[in-house]
């Protein structure tokens, strides 16, 4: 049901960087200066902190669609105050191009080759991207959105690991 993708983020590879560079210029210098080291690699450490907390760390991409986008943008709402209500991080509905196909069938099936019918599906698709949530409770909100899923809506969720950035010191 989750096919899962494999995403690095950055955030904990900056924080190993700082961390190292400032081991490392702090190695040759004398003892009085290691407390000076040591605090500039705290307060990098902190700076790195502070900008991941900043970030939208995507959890899942929710991918709705349907043939009537009333329909569509009524359920998108409903996700939206659902989130709200569990404090689930949700990004605003992006819309998605409308896939139009059409096809051409002929009226009757023996003669009367110049006389064809003309049909076409318009299909709107929006897209719900949960972000900055334990993977418990985005589960627990995917589950209760895809219970009450209403008839003529497709939803396709798409599950995001954040692995960390492995760091080989040289």
């Amino acid at each position: 049901m989750f096919a899962a993708l494999r995403t690095w983020t950055a955030a904990a590879g900056l924080a190993r960087r700082s961390l190292a560079t400032a081991a490392t210029a702090a190695a040759p210098s004398a003892s009085a200066a290691a407390p000076a080291a040591a605090k500039a690699a705290t307060e990098a450490a902190a700076e790195a902190a502070a900008t991941a907390s900043k970030r939208k760390y995507v959890v899942a991409n929710l991918r709705l669609r349907a043939f009537d986008p009333l329909v569509l943008d009524n359920y998108a709402r409903f996700m939206q105050a659902v989130a709200q209500k569990m404090n689930v991080g949700v990004s605003g509905t992006v819309p998605l191009p409308r896939r139009i196909r059409r096809f051409t069938v002929l009226r009757s099936p023996h003669i009367d080759k110049k006389s064809r019918e003309q049909f076409e599906m318009r299909i709107s698709s929006r897209l719900l991207q949960v972000y900055n949530t334990a993977p418990e409770t985005a589960l627990m909100y995917i589950k209760y959105v895809e219970e009450h899923l209403p008839s003529g809506v497709a939803m396709r969720v798409t599950e995001v690991q954040h692995l960390p950035v492995p760091f080989v010191y040289k």
